[in-house]
């Protein structure tokens, strides 16, 4: 692929919510968690939603249990579902074909930003419909 470069394409960004935690791999675990007890405790929400993307998907799950460890009564609410994503790559010289690279992202939350994991922490229990 060095006779390729790969095309940017615009992202579809999101507001992120009052009661919204983004995850990344750089950040400190410490500072997610006392901003996440900040939010529930001195906010007053009653929900947060924490989210990552990569490699921050583990401490993601980390901070979300330690959440709940810390302040009684939280319930968690997951499910997952799966996104396809599609790389174009143009070609730096004259007669190769563009490529195009298909993946997929399982994503173990509803509804939010392309390729992400994340997590609903909320003191009122989720209720099970079939």
């Amino acid at each position: 692929m060095d006779r390729y470069q790969r095309v940017e394409k615009p992202r579809n960004e999101t507001p992120i919510r009052e009661n919204e935690i983004r995850i990344t791999a750089l950040g400190r675990m410490r500072n997610y968690i006392g901003y996440g007890m900040s939010l529930l405790e001195e906010n007053g929400h009653d929900e947060i939603t924490i989210k990552a993307m990569g490699r921050a998907i583990n401490k993601t799950v980390m901070v979300a249990e330690l959440i709940k460890r810390r302040v009684a009564g939280l319930h968690q609410n997951t499910s997952i579902e799966s996104v396809g994503i599609t790389d174009t790559w143009e070609p730096l010289e004259e007669g190769l074909v563009p490529a195009r690279d298909n993946s997929s992202c399982i994503n173990d939350y509803p509804n939010i930003v392309q390729g992400t994991i994340g997590y609903i922490i909320s003191r009122v229990p989720a209720t099970h419909t079939s």
